[in-house]
């Protein structure tokens, strides 16, 4: 996990310097083929409804700018590292990212 501080300024005092955090849940890491799984991510930002996120699989750029992302019919190709950045847009420039690795098992059958 990457992190940066923040600083929060009260009435142009700099009252605390709070290390912005990114974290990633998720139901499982071992998903059975076929099945779908979501991974959700959160930041500790004071405001997080105004920033993107940017997702990556195994370093390559994903579609979605929403916290959450969602695996459908999971197959061997949705195997490897997932990754959730949180990038501030403001002047603080502050992000965070968090990571997980996935692996897709065969279902099995009883």
């Amino acid at each position: 996990m990457v992190s940066y501080l923040r600083i929060i300024i009260i009435k142009n005092f700099p009252l605390l310097q709070v290390p912005i955090e990114c974290k990633m849940n998720i139901q499982q890491t071992q998903i059975p083929a076929g099945s779908t799984t979501e991974l959700f991510c959160t930041s500790n930002s004071l405001r997080p409804e105004t920033i993107p996120w940017q997702w990556y699989h195994n370093s390559l750029s994903l579609s979605t700018q929403q916290n959450r992302y969602l695996i459908i019919n999971a197959t061997r190709k949705h195997m490897g590292m997932y990754q959730c950045c949180y990038i501030s847009i403001s002047s603080d420039f502050n992000s965070c990212c968090a990571q997980t690795q996935i692996r897709i098992i065969r279902k099995s059958f009883c």
